[in-house]
């Protein structure tokens, strides 16, 4: 029997069901909170217990939340680089996380698990460590942006007393990613890219995050950020890896900044037309033509992270797809 349980939410999503998984396999019972209208394929077949409700509505949060619970790993977020569904980031990433952080101290939660973004350090032509400045304060994307406010109320919830841990994990590679690179991936293959982002970046095996993730229980220290990433590589490199897995020989080429800036542009005003998001904003481009490398080394010594190949993440990605 279990003797630890643990409060999820966002245990639907690509990384909270990477994450539910890894606290089964490490004897923890797991309450999954979802949203009423959640697509819950990723939980499928798994012995956890699902509560769904609101985080806008006291009542259904402390029903659903137990008292004194051992957890609550947070890894809940609306994710959009565009700029029409700030308002909505701001409510699911903010406030959201705030109303949550009052509840954990309502119910007497022992320990809260923040998952944030690396991003919130910036985007630049560095290699960033927890010492550096947050730039997603005043960052131009309302995601990086919210998540550093998020971060903020974690803070000064830990400043009430409240035992909280912030973990940052870089770009997130793995199994049962069918939104992200799992997407692209079947775009790789069916021959509808045209071309890879400029840029660079620090990737984790979502496994990893997950390990990680579970270490902040015992191991984080209250108020502490860090950062899981590990493998540094261009888009370039993960998009040639992509089609070699596929059986396709790499010859993917970078497309130049400045044509993406343009297609970001005339698609930032198409989506006032359409009420569509854009397929690229200048937004993400932040992300996709900055050249920003990870230092995970705190969380290596402290959380026990280890770096997994591009290989290996982009294999478990593909091979957990379900069928197109």
């Amino acid at each position: 029997m279990s003797s630890r349980t643990a409060f999820v939410t966002g245990a639907s999503g690509f990384f909270g069901a990477n994450l539910v998984r890894e606290l089964l396999a490490q004897n923890w019972k797991v309450i999954a909170f979802h949203r009423p209208s959640s697509n819950l394929w990723r939980l499928k077949g798994l012995e956890i217990e699902l509560r769904s409700g609101s985080f806008f509505e006291q009542a259904s949060l402390d029903q659903a939340l137990p008292e004194n619970v051992d957890a609550i790993f947070h890894a809940a977020a609306k994710v959009s680089f565009w700029r029409s569904e700030d308002a909505l980031m701001k409510r699911d990433n903010v406030e959201a996380t705030k109303l949550l952080l009052d509840a954990a101290t309502r119910r007497k939660t022992k320990r809260f698990i923040f998952t944030s973004t690396a991003g919130v350090y910036g985007y630049s032509n560095a290699k960033v460590d927890e010492k550096f400045v947050k730039e997603g304060l005043r960052s131009k994307s309302g995601y990086l942006r919210t998540k550093a406010e998020a971060e903020l109320e974690v803070l000064k919830a830990v400043n009430r007393g409240l035992d909280a841990v912030i973990l940052n994990p870089a770009t997130i590679v793995g199994p049962l990613d069918s939104e992200h690179w799992g997407l692209t991936m079947r775009k790789i293959k069916a021959g509808q890219m045209k071309g890879t982002p400029p840029g660079a970046s620090s990737f984790v095996h979502v496994a990893e995050a997950a390990k990680a993730h579970v270490a902040a229980f015992e191991k984080g220290k209250p108020g502490r950020n860090y950062i899981l990433a590990g493998t540094n590589a261009t888009y370039l490199e993960l998009f040639h890896q992509m089609e070699e897995i596929l059986g396709l020989t790499p010859k993917l080429k970078p497309i130049p900044e400045i044509a993406l800036q343009i297609f970001a542009e005339l698609s930032q005003l198409a989506s006032h037309v359409t009420h569509k998001a854009p397929l690229v904003t200048p937004e993400l481009l932040i992300i996709l033509a900055g050249n920003t490398y990870c230092d995970s080394r705190r969380a290596m010594a402290e959380l026990g992270l280890k770096p997994k190949s591009l290989e290996e993440m982009l294999r478990d990605c593909w091979n957990s797809l379900p069928p197109a």
